[in-house]
């Protein structure tokens, strides 16, 4: 059969429909065209309308969640009706990788028609009284996720408006500890205060109860709106002045702004670099402790960082990141505080990188004054433009 030409399809061998002479085939008693399965290797492309035809389902994306179903073998019928996050898709195998929730043994690879993608679960009501209260004598698993309905703010893109509150709850005593450490949030408007307590409770509860509670805030995040992922990251690269108890300094137009529009403005800029140790304290038991713990699991990280990248914020969100490990070389109070384990969550996020070392000077520099407009929007945050950023070491 060498030297014919066929039309290609495919996984890891080509199917080739092969235009041959009969009397070739006629020692197998077949005659005129027949199907072949031949290694790729054995195949080189000899017509320009070859193509390899990659599967893509259309249904699922990584970090969504869905239910498993319909699996047949014993160790399968376990599975089915257990809520799994879809991790990757393998195109070789045919398969997505998913995470079983509760299964802390790996990932699991299951086909499309196995898996049915969960709805939802809808933005509280912007009439809801008790929107995100959770009680700390309730199961684990229901407080993150009625936490969760406190990641919303006022977003003129959706005709959405919180409902207002009273705050109380877990999340306010997880805000309510860092005013009486010293924290001063005078600055905040009360759905910060409500998106602040949300992610220092949330981490609280990931220390204590490790693996098992941080999947669950992977789950209830990427379960919920897509606002949910969108608040978090602004807890990272869009807050309001965090200042020591009874410091009355002058804020600076930036944080005069932030304050002056919060309620009504779409937030597409960072907001100053802070190193007081207020907001040093506050980002390091809050957002930064709950992504530090994401990281720690590589089998459902890689779903939260999948659903980041969806985000119309995450561009900002790298770059806060970078900012800090930039700054941590200037030996600024948030950049010793927080630049380290900036660098171990980027690392998660961007494998490719493998090891983001503390940024030499002209790496730093390259960061606070380029990033901005290197990664300019979400699109831009890639492995690459992180290297152009990066690797100064190598010059």
């Amino acid at each position: 059969n060498h030297g014919q030409q066929g039309l290609l399809s495919c996984r890891s061998r080509w199917r080739l429909v092969l235009r041959t002479v009969p009397g070739i085939l006629q020692g197998k008693g077949i005659r005129g065209r027949r199907q072949h399965q031949i290694p790729r290797s054995a195949c080189p492309l000899v017509h320009p309308t070859m193509t390899r035809l990659t599967p893509q389902p259309p249904n699922l994306q990584p970090g969504t969640v869905a239910e498993v179903h319909s699996l047949k073998s014993i160790a399968g019928k376990k599975l089915n009706g257990k809520k799994c996050l879809v991790v990757r898709f393998d195109p070789d195998a045919d398969r997505w990788e998913c995470c079983i929730e509760q299964e802390f043994a790996g990932t699991s690879a299951l086909k499309e028609t196995n898996l049915r993608p969960l709805q939802r679960q809808p933005l509280p009501a912007e009439n809801a009284r008790r929107r995100g209260f959770a009680d700390i004598n309730r199961d684990g698993r229901g407080i993150i996720k009625k936490l969760v309905e406190l990641l919303v703010w006022n977003d003129p893109e959706q005709d959405y408006k919180p409902s207002d509150i009273i705050f109380t709850g877990y999340a306010y005593m997880a805000f309510d500890r860092m005013v009486q450490m010293g924290a001063d949030f005078q600055h905040f408007l009360s759905d910060q205060m409500e998106q602040a307590g949300t992610c220092l409770a949330i981490a609280n509860l990931c220390k204590q109860a490790g693996e098992a509670s941080t999947e669950n805030s992977v789950f209830s995040l990427l379960g919920g709106d897509p606002m949910h992922v969108d608040v978090l990251l602004q807890q990272f690269y869009w807050t309001g002045a965090i200042t020591e108890e009874n410091d009355m300094q002058q804020l600076n137009v930036g944080f005069e702004v932030c304050q002056r529009n919060y309620s009504g403005f779409d937030p597409h800029k960072l907001t100053p670099d802070q190193d007081s140790s207020a907001y040093c304290m506050v980002m390091k038991e809050g957002p930064v402790l709950w992504l530090s713990m994401v990281a720690r699991y590589n089998n459902f990280s890689r779903a939260m960082w999948a659903a980041f990248g969806r985000s119309k914020f995450y561009h900002l969100f790298v770059q806060r990141l970078l900012r800090w490990a930039a700054r941590e070389t200037k030996r600024t109070k948030d950049g010793i505080a927080l630049g380290g384990k900036a660098r171990k969550i980027l690392c998660s996020m961007f494998p490719a990188l493998k090891q983001i070392r503390a940024l030499s000077e002209k790496a730093s520099a390259r960061v606070l004054e380029e990033g901005g407009s290197v990664l300019s929007e979400p699109s831009k945050v890639t492995t690459e433009n992180l290297k152009i950023l990066l690797a100064v070491e190598e010059d």
